[in-house]
């Protein structure tokens, strides 16, 4: 074969035929196709209908809600065929002055209490049955609404035809004060005293936790907490009102530990004595040891206080001063918090 068998294609379309379809779209009709008369899987046109719009499709007139709550009768007119919004929706509008409202307040009687309240006394205007809110969203028969702290609030009526109208209603709070002030801060080992203000004649005062205090029942306790802490103070006053505060103690753990790097044990009255100074976040001294530069001990002295040149070293070693130089000293030190830390250093022996 020198060249191969072939005919003329019949597939460009010239002979065709339409036939129905569906576009996939319900919003058109008479959905045709035009396809090779020869092989109808060959589309020439695709299918495709008379497109249906508000103007000229069928539509039905539903309810819906506009988002305003001052209208009524809300309806939107749709296309029956997918849905869609042909008239947006719109509603009646109301007229908030038609509807008035009475409010009774009670104040909250004790701090922090939140035990005021807002009743609707009387409603005029609107068409009844009336529901009532607190938050313009969830409605309620009841119209009186209880447990409310100071501060605020508006009421809102929603008659039969849902207009709505708003007061406003304004919760007073309790008069007595209690005030700890801003937070402190603290070294470790120190204390602190906080002043209280307040305008009520305590029956009962208690503070928590206890810990790092000098009394749980007073006004007026010393702070010595040993890690950070928040405190509260409860007053209960002759009237039963309770309140209560807090106050936030951050402890400043800088280890104030102080010791100098020379000393000269010539017996002259001035820095005759090697000793740890350390501030009161320091409990006591486990151990002090002091070597040589051949690593000798020369000097040990267990469980003593800072701060006490009688347990430091006056350069004595087995009944003679040492020689002038760099003796290297270990300290094993306990805080107030209970920890321990071995710190060292170095010394310098000098006439």
């Amino acid at each position: 074969i020198c060249v191969p068998c072939a005919g003329t294609s019949t597939t460009d379309c010239s002979d065709v035929v339409i036939l129905p379809c569906d576009d996939g779209n319900p919003c058109t009709t008479n959905d045709m196709v035009t396809v090779e008369a020869c092989d109808n899987s060959i589309v020439c046109v695709p299918c495709a209908g008379n497109l249906i719009d508000c103007s000229n499709g069928a539509t039905t007139v539903v309810a819906c809600d506009d988002g305003n709550p001052n209208t009524f009768d809300d309806v939107q007119t749709i296309l029956n065929c997918d849905g869609s919004v042909c008239v947006p929706c719109m509603g009646t509008p109301c007229d908030p002055q038609d509807i008035s409202l009475s409010l009774q307040v009670t104040n909250e009687s004790c701090p922090d209490d939140a035990n005021g309240s807002v009743s609707v006394t009387a409603v005029s205007g609107g068409l009844a049955p009336y529901l009532f809110s607190l938050d313009g969203v969830t409605f309620t028969a009841d119209s009186t609404f209880s447990n409310l702290g100071p501060g605020s609030y508006s009421i809102t009526v929603q008659d039969a035809n849902g207009c709505e109208s708003v007061a406003a209603a304004s919760i007073e709070a309790a008069n007595p004060v209690l005030e700890l002030g801003s937070d402190q801060e603290v070294a470790l080992g120190d204390s602190i005293q906080i002043r209280v203000l307040t305008t009520v004649t305590p029956a009962m005062v208690e503070w928590t936790p206890a810990t790092g205090l000098s009394c749980q029942d007073c006004l007026d306790p010393f702070f010595s907490p040993t890690e950070n802490t928040t405190y509260q103070l409860r007053i209960t006053d002759i009237n039963g009102c309770v309140l209560s505060d807090e106050v936030t103690i951050t402890v400043d753990r800088t280890r104030n530990l102080y010791v100098p790097n020379s000393f000269s044990p010539n017996f002259d009255g001035v820095n005759d004595i090697f000793f740890i100074n350390a501030g009161n976040d320091v409990a006591r001294i486990r151990r002090m040891q002091i070597a040589n530069r051949w690593g000798d001990i020369v000097f040990t002295q267990d469980e003593f206080p800072p701060n006490n040149p009688s347990f430091g070293w006056d350069g004595d070693f087995n009944g003679r001063t040492v020689e002038v130089g760099v003796y290297v000293w270990f300290a094993e030190v306990e805080f107030v918090d209970g920890t321990t830390e071995i710190v060292a250093g170095e010394v310098a022996v000098i006439k």
